[in-house]
């Protein structure tokens, strides 16, 4: 009847725990998405090196023809032509390890989609991506992160946990009401009978086990408030080295623009 709010502190603890294993299965949706993510673009950048590697081997071939012809007709030596194999040769180690990391980067590919098989894919080309947003993307990341919900929640489950611990030391009520019909017997006893008692626990002596239990409680409850706080700051830092990475890759994608005009004027 009355316990001074410990089941419905258990309830909720029970309902808070139950978030939290949401939260932690959407959580890792969203680590299964990122890995298929990142070996998909792995996977395009392989694709990309390996075309690289074939287009140097194509010219690098065109080059030692042209120095051997000249070396026929006088006007190289045969150190030119010596130079000329050596880059053919090795334009031809970067195809092969080229190819080796394409097929790495499409099993990588097939372990994130779930397939045991060795694959090929035929990738798209993604579209380069706009300039982040200056927005304050640790704060967002707080907010939406699912381990970090996963953890709130179960910092709120250890806390209403507590609350119903620190309940033991008070008295509880309860009501018993007995309800019954009796077929056979003495006609001076009545056939049907009902009866309510009601029931005051109060604790006295047993050995000091609900401080204990509720120093555990309140240990528990701590832990999960440093592990909270040690979760948010790995996502702090892990928000602001990607976001440092994407405008050292935004200020790449200009360096290699630069690079690849010079190339082709070369």
């Amino acid at each position: 009847i009355f316990d001074f709010g410990r089941n419905d502190n258990l309830v909720t603890n029970a309902r808070y725990k139950a978030r939290a294993i949401e939260q932690s299965a959407e959580a890792t949706r969203n680590q299964i998405l990122l890995q298929v993510d990142r070996a998909y673009f792995t996977a395009l950048r392989a694709q990309a090196l390996l075309r690289v590697a074939e287009q140097t081997i194509t010219a690098r071939q065109l080059v030692l023809d042209q120095v051997e012809a000249l070396r026929q007709s006088g006007l190289k030596s045969g150190l030119d032509v010596s130079f000329a194999s050596y880059n053919l040769a090795e334009a031809k180690l970067l195809l092969a390890r080229a190819q080796n990391e394409v097929k790495a980067a499409y099993a990588e590919l097939s372990t994130a989609l779930g397939s045991q098989e060795e694959q090929t894919y035929e990738l798209a080309e993604e579209s380069l991506p706009t300039p982040l947003s200056q927005t304050d993307l640790v704060k967002e990341a707080l907010r939406k992160r699912p381990e970090i919900s996963a953890l709130q929640f179960e910092l709120n489950a250890a806390r209403r946990f507590l609350d119903a611990e620190k309940t033991l030391r008070k008295p509880s009520v309860s009501a018993v009401w007995s309800v019954g019909l009796i077929p056979f017997g003495d006609s001076r006893l009545p056939k049907y009978y009902n009866a309510i008692g009601f029931n005051i626990s109060i604790p006295i002596f047993n050995g000091r086990l609900f401080n204990a239990r509720e120093a555990e409680a309140t240990f528990k409850a701590r832990s999960a408030e440093e592990a909270l706080k040690v979760v948010e700051n790995q996502v702090a830092r892990d928000v602001r080295i990607a976001q440092l990475n994407v405008n050292t890759a935004y200020q790449r994608l200009g360096l290699a623009a630069q690079l690849l005009l010079r190339a082709r004027e070369s």
